[in-house]
């Protein structure tokens, strides 16, 4: 698995419950993305209450294989995050049906201000490209998850989820579980 992702929690403005307690998470994707698996397979997110003990790891060279899929490239390259709040909003998909025709009103009249923001972000809502995030896990449908962050495509980076697509992770409280889909174009 690619190492996608090491956040340290203090850096972060605002921390969705699901953080509490956690000082580190990394989280590590296979060339091929999951679909419904638990996390272990195709996909892994460590939490780390502690930063204390923690040993540094050093990525082991290699080349890439010619006949491996092209999802990423032979390593991706680190980019460093600045986190900022800001204001996010709800993707269609997500309003209540009832609340459809005031978010349509104001999304018309302002697009840019109304709306889940894209890119890597933690908490909030999730920039939906398909559909609202619902979450499974071989095959069956795992309720209440709540959305934790997302992982967009990012070329800087190499990441890439399929066709320009976002990498979700959520939490599920009352089993203190972990989840992942995502969503491309």
């Amino acid at each position: 698995m690619h190492g996608v992702l090491q956040l340290l929690t203090q850096d972060l403005p605002v921390r969705p419950t699901a953080l509490d307690g956690i000082e580190l998470l990394t989280l590590f994707v296979a060339d091929e993305f999951p679909v419904d698996e638990p996390n272990g397979v195709g996909w892994c997110l460590r939490t780390y209450e502690t930063l204390d003990d923690l040993q540094p790891l050093h990525r082991p060279d290699r080349e890439r294989d010619p006949q491996e899929p092209k999802t990423f490239g032979p390593a991706l390259k680190p980019f460093p995050l600045r986190f900022s709040e800001t204001a996010d909003w709800p993707s269609f998909d997500d309003v209540p049906l009832d609340l459809a025709p005031l978010w349509r009103q104001h999304t018309h009249e302002d697009e840019e201000r109304f709306g889940a923001h894209t890119g890597f972000k933690v908490g909030g809502w999730p920039h939906c490209l398909q559909s609202e995030v619902d979450w499974y896990e071989r095959g069956e449908r795992v309720p209440d998850v709540e959305f934790v962050m997302q992982v967009d495509s990012d070329d800087k980076v190499g990441f890439a989820v399929a066709d320009s697509g976002v990498f979700y992770v959520g939490h599920r409280p009352s089993t203190r579980t972990w989840h992942a889909t995502w969503q491309t174009l």
